[in-house]
């Protein structure tokens, strides 16, 4: 799957409105924003970054997207964290996890 794949999957299939533009300006605007910047641009960045994507045609795996988010995850695991900022998290989580398991069976179908 590519970076660009996961992001639609993620856009389509999460109420977050991962998209801003094409999954290139996405990833762009993403790693223009701060450090600590919105939490969405956060978790595409983590998710490329823990890919070494270049740009949103790289190959992303379930095991790097969903390790890269862990220090997100236990950032907002915090008792002092905004619940909504976890949820995201732990939803983003999961919708990579079935975005790569639908994949699979896509795939098993052929």
């Amino acid at each position: 799957m590519t970076l660009a794949k996961l992001l639609q999957y993620l856009d389509q299939n999460t109420s977050y409105g991962v998209l801003s533009g094409t999954p290139d300006e996405t990833l762009a605007r993403s790693r223009r924003a701060p450090h600590d910047g919105p939490l969405l641009d956060q978790i595409v960045c983590c998710i490329a970054d823990g890919n070494q994507c270049v740009d949103a045609g790289s190959a992303v795996l379930r095991a790097e997207s969903i390790t890269a988010l862990g220090p997100i995850r236990l950032r907002y695991m915090k008792d002092d964290a905004p619940v909504d900022s976890f949820r995201m998290v732990e939803r983003i989580i999961h919708t990579i996890d079935s975005a790569f398991n639908d994949e699979a069976l896509h795939e098993k179908r052929r």
